[in-house]
Formats: C-alpha cells, structure tokens, sequence
C-alpha cells in the first residue's frame, strides 16, 4: 500500500469533462509544461466525479482529480498557475472550460456559482446563408444552426433554402472569474424548420 501524501503536498484540479481519463490529463499537463517540472506523471490519480455537483445529471457532472506533488511548494505553484485558468482539452463549454485548482485541505473552498451565466433565447429567424452542413440566421440573432441539432430528417435539411425559417434555441454564455468575464457568441443548441402556411400562401 502506498504511503499516505499529506494534504499540504496533494493539489485538486476541478471543472473536468466527464470523458475525462488520467492519460488526457497528463498529457494536458504535460503541454502546460506542469508534468514533470512541478508534479510528476505518477502523482495522478483517477478521475472522479466531483461529489459538490449535485445539480447536474450524471452525464454532466463536473469531475475532479487529485494530484499529489513532492511538496507543499509544488502543490502551490501548482494551483497558483492552473486556477481559474481554461483549458480546452479538459474543460467544460458550460464554465468556458475553465478549471479551478486548489489544495485538498482548501476544496471546500471551490465556488462555481459565478464562474458562469447563460442566457436562453427561443426565436424565429429567416435563413441568410445555407450550406451542406450549417445555414446562418443573421436576425433576430446572429447565430450558424448545424445539422446536427436540426431536429428534422435528412430530406427536410436538403430542402432548407435561403428564406425559409427556422425556429431556434440558442444559448449565449458569460464566464466570470475575478474581474474577468467574456460573452460567448449565441450557440444554437435545437432547431426545427417552420413551414410556411399554404392559406397564406394561397391568399398573398
């Protein structure tokens, strides 16, 4: 059985996907140039879900990892570089892929309540620009719409044309940590083709 770390030498870094496997998180580190200058590749240890995140579904969950450094120097100038930092190859969307790193004796202290606000909008736009695989709606939003959250068959893509409408759910978040923050431009997350009236087509 290994020797148990104190808490002073053992970092936790939060806000993990939940795909997340301890080979990413090495190699993430490592092109941090964090493994193996401050902690070494055999101080990872296994992801977990992170136990706080009690209101997301199991899917979503944040999850964390411990990472155990030779010293209490190292854990620090661990968390001090990572904390509040994003990272793209470990993060998740919903926290701008932001990743919180603190001491184990200090996790309680984690807060993701501000890291980040998204606001949702349904609306009705008209198609601008269409391609194979993503059209634009430039009003009442700017947003591209991908066919894969176009909830319709493949025929009814096909059909799609500059002019026809859509209507989207489009989500715009805002990170904030500290004094930074950053809007997101507006992501649409479903759309549905509306088809046209064939009364008023008749009667214009």
């Amino acid at each position: 059985m290994p020797p148990r770390v104190p808490p002073s030498h053992t970092a936790v870094l939060c806000g993990l996907r939940g795909d997340i496997e301890k080979e990413d998180v090495e190699k993430a580190l490592k092109d941090l140039k964090m493994v193996p200058s401050v902690l070494p590749a055999s101080g990872i240890s296994a992801i977990k879900p992170d136990k706080s995140d009690t209101e997301s579904s199991t899917d979503r969950k944040r999850h964390l990892v411990f990472l155990n450094c030779p010293d209490p120097s190292a854990a620090k100038k661990f968390c001090d570089q990572l904390n509040n930092k994003p990272c793209a190859a470990l993060g998740m969307k919903k926290y701008g892929n932001i990743l919180q790193a603190v001491l184990k004796k200090e996790i309680s202290s984690l807060d993701w309540a501000g890291v980040t606000k998204a606001e949702t909008r349904t609306v009705e736009g008209t198609i601008s620009k269409k391609r194979r695989i993503d059209c634009f709606l430039d009003a009442p939003l700017g947003v591209w719409v991908s066919r894969d959250v176009f909830e319709g068959s493949d025929s009814e893509w096909i059909e799609l044309k500059v002019g026809s409408v859509l209507r989207v759910v489009a989500e715009n978040e805002k990170y904030e940590v500290g004094d930074k923050a950053d809007w997101r431009d507006w992501v649409a997350r479903e759309a549905v083709y509306v088809r046209p009236d064939p009364r008023k087509q008749k009667s214009s």
